[in-house]
């Protein structure tokens, strides 16, 4: 009974991690900060608990401090960079949008392939395009945004404008294209 409550920690805290990555990913899309901010917050979130790495000797089963510490800087460093992303997101000042300027810098569009299955030995392709948009904004900050194709066809190649919301941190946020 022992081994199935460890194999089952194992499993959830594999999915919370690469979940906690994924959702890290999407966030850090939209959210207008240098990509070393978020991830000195999570290290810094690593250190603060760095005194528990022993503690995860429940989830790896091994005795050995260098795997411990391992796991612990991989789990509580992506959860604490997803966390971080998200508070600023959820929590945002959705009553006081602002409008900032950006120049375009680039624009382009990636072409990518997906295969359907049809049959029992038959396979579909199908086609479908990706567009993006390179922006540089009044700090300095650029930012490559994925865009649906209407805003990508009414973006000149001039300047943009784009509604912001401040998130928790005071980091501003792109809810909406």
């Amino acid at each position: 009974m022992k081994g199935m409550c460890i194999k089952g920690g194992q499993v959830l805290m594999v999915l919370l991690v690469l979940l906690s990555c994924c959702v890290g990913y999407v966030l850090f899309g939209i959210t207008l900060v240098e990509g070393w901010i978020p991830v000195s917050v999570a290290l810094a979130l690593v250190a603060f608990t760095f005194v528990f790495y022993r503690k995860w000797a429940f989830i790896t089963t091994v005795s050995n401090r260098y795997v411990n510490m391992l796991c612990h800087v991989l789990c509580v460093g992506s959860i604490g960079y997803m966390l971080f992303l998200a508070g600023n997101f959820y929590f945002r000042d959705k009553k006081n949008p602002k409008e900032v300027v950006a120049v375009v810098k680039h624009k382009y569009s990636e072409t990518g392939e997906r295969r359907t299955r049809v049959g029992r030995h038959r396979y579909r392709t199908t086609s479908y395009r990706e567009f993006y948009i390179k922006v540089t904004f009044e700090s300095g900050l650029s930012k490559t945004l994925d865009v649906p194709v209407d805003f990508y066809n009414r973006s000149g190649n001039d300047t943009i404008r784009l509604v912001v919301e401040d998130g928790l941190w005071g980091i501003p946020v792109i809810p909406e294209f």
